[in-house]
């Protein structure tokens, strides 16, 4: 995959979601989230990427029922940390650490530090509802006319259930105001899941340090995005003790995967990626506004603010 979405290559795409926004435009759109306080970015972020800006306590929310685990199984903290954009911009993103309540009782090396993985969700949607860390909070969110399901919450429980630390990535512009979420770019992805683990360190009460073995795990979206991460790391975070790396389905041919999606459940994510591309490259607005109606124009209004249960 190339190193950015290159503005010549999403031009073309942009053209391909003429019938997936006329087909999107019959839904209903949901209204803006209105996102607690502690979303909002302040005005000036600091220098260093994986900085931890913020954190309060959170609670995970009740009522998944996982086979043997009996009760919540970790302390949950909002973050906040400082990550760089594709276009080299800092920005802020929100995300989960989860210290675990159960001891880890080392590896096969015989390494008794405790391992950190930086997990990143698969698709969720565009619409700051959407963001892991409320759905981490709150399994299944009925939020501003949307339909959330944490459908990765098992998957992390059974980590944190073997004494991994978890810490859960929002990704760039999803849970923070006035921006639209990135989907699938490459670079921004790759950057929120390798801070993540940088900002895990930092949070007060983790048992997770410089020394503990790092996994990145993700499937879908995730799966591109600890992809990018592994590709990314030796340049960008060579500092994170990366030492493996589960990437399941990465959406690596994204032409491929939007002829897929086309005309099926999944249409919306086809919108989601067109509405990040002009996020991350503004010049393509008038190429998009050429090649879409009415229809097209509100159908990709209304996925910037949908989850991706809406969309189906």
């Amino acid at each position: 995959m190339s190193p950015s979405l290159r503005p010549a290559v999403v031009a073309k795409t942009s053209a391909g979601v003429l019938l997936a926004a006329a087909a999107a435009a019959g839904l209903a759109a949901p209204s803006a989230f209105a996102l607690p306080a502690f979303y909002t970015p302040p005005t000036t972020l600091p220098a260093q990427d994986g900085a931890l800006i913020r954190s309060t306590a959170m609670k995970l929310g009740a009522g998944v029922n996982i086979p043997g685990v009996a009760s919540l199984p970790g302390k949950a903290t909002r973050i906040m940390y400082k990550t760089t954009d594709t276009n080299g911009q800092a920005v802020a993103v929100t995300g989960t650490y989860i210290e675990p309540n159960a001891k880890y009782y080392g590896g096969v090396d015989g390494n008794l530090a405790r391992p950190l993985v930086t997990y990143a969700e698969g698709t969720q949607g565009q619409g700051d509802e959407c963001a892991p860390s409320l759905g981490l909070e709150n399994p299944l969110g009925f939020q501003a006319g949307s339909v959330n399901v944490s459908y990765e919450t098992p998957t992390i429980y059974n980590l944190l259930n073997r004494g991994f630390a978890v810490v859960v990535t929002d990704y760039v512009g999803l849970g923070t105001p006035n921006n639209v979420h990135t989907y699938v770019n490459r670079v921004d992805q790759g950057h929120a899941v390798l801070d993540a683990a940088r900002a895990a360190l930092k949070v007060r009460g983790a048992t997770v340090t410089a020394a503990s073995p790092v996994g990145a795990f993700g499937y879908s979206q995730g799966g591109g995005a600890v992809a990018s991460a592994a590709e990314l790391h030796s340049t960008y975070a060579p500092d994170v003790n990366l030492k493996a790396v589960f990437s399941g389905a990465p959406p690596a041919d994204l032409s491929q995967v939007m002829r897929t999606a086309d005309g099926t459940t999944l249409t919306a994510v086809i919108g989601f990626a067109v509405n990040g591309f002009v996020q991350t490259y503004p010049q393509l607005q008038p190429i998009l506004d050429a090649n879409t109606n009415n229809a097209g124009k509100a159908a990709l209004k209304a996925i910037a603010n949908a989850c991706i249960g809406d969309g189906a």
